[in-house]
C-alpha cells in the first residue's frame, strides 16, 4: 500500500515551521539571552511587542520572574527541541519523507500541551500587569495559531503513522496473552 503525503495540510506545516523559526529567534529565545547578545533590532521588536500587548508571560520571562520559571523552561525547550523539529520538519515534508512524521508527532503534542498551558495562565493567571479585554483578545488570538496547528498535526500526524503501520486491532480481538 503506498502511502501519499498530505497535500494542503504539509503546506500549512511548512508555511507554519517558516513562520514559527522566524519568531523563535526574533522573539521568543530573546528573553533567554544576555543583553550583550541581542540584537538592536530583536530588543526594539521585543520592546514593542510588549508596550501593545502587555504579555505577561514573555514579560516573565524577561524579568526573570521565579513563579514562571516554568515559562523560561518552555521557551528553552522551544530553543532545544521545537527549533530542530522546525529545521528537520521542513527538510522532511519538502522530500516527503514519512520518515520525519514520528518527530513531527512528538513535536505536535509537545508544542499542543505547552500552549494549552500558556492559554490557561493567560485567562486565569494572577498578572502583575492586568490585561485590558483588547490585549487578552489579541494575546488568544495570536498564541491560538500556535496551538491550533500543532493539535491538527497531532491528529494528523497519529493517522499518517497508522496507517504507514497498517495495524488492526481486529486480529487481537478475543486473543489471550500468554
Amino acid at each position: 500500500m503506498a502511502y501519499t503525503s498530505g497535500g494542503a495540510l504539509d503546506r500549512l506545516y511548512l508555511g507554519f515551521f517558516l513562520v514559527h523559526v522566524l519568531s523563535t529567534i526574533c522573539v521568543d529565545l530573546q528573553p533567554l539571552l544576555p543583553d550583550a547578545f541581542q540584537l538592536d533590532l530583536f530588543k526594539r521588536l521585543l520592546d514593542f511587542y510588549f508596550n501593545n500587548t502587555s504579555d505577561p508571560l514573555m514579560l516573565s520571562a524577561r524579568s526573570q520572574d521565579p513563579n514562571y520559571l516554568w515559562f523560561r523552561w518552555f521557551l528553552l525547550h522551544e530553543g532545544l527541541f521545537f527549533l530542530p523539529c522546525f529545521i528537520l520538519g521542513i527538510r522532511g515534508l519538502l522530500k516527503g519523507t514519512p520518515s520525519v512524521y514520528p518527530l513531527l508527532l512528538a513535536y505536535a503534542a509537545a508544542a499542543s500541551t505547552t500552549t494549552a498551558t500558556c492559554f490557561v495562565v493567560l485567562l486565569f493567571g494572577h498578572h502583575k500587569v492586568p490585561l485590558t479585554s483588547t490585549q487578552l483578545t489579541f494575546l488568544l488570538s495570536a498564541y491560538g495559531p500556535f496551538f491550533l496547528i500543532p493539535a491538527i498535526m497531532l491528529v494528523d500526524m497519529y493517522y499518517r503513522i497508522h496507517r504507514m503501520i497498517g495495524f488492526d486491532s481486529t486480529k487481537f480481538k478475543g486473543k489471550k496473552k500468554a
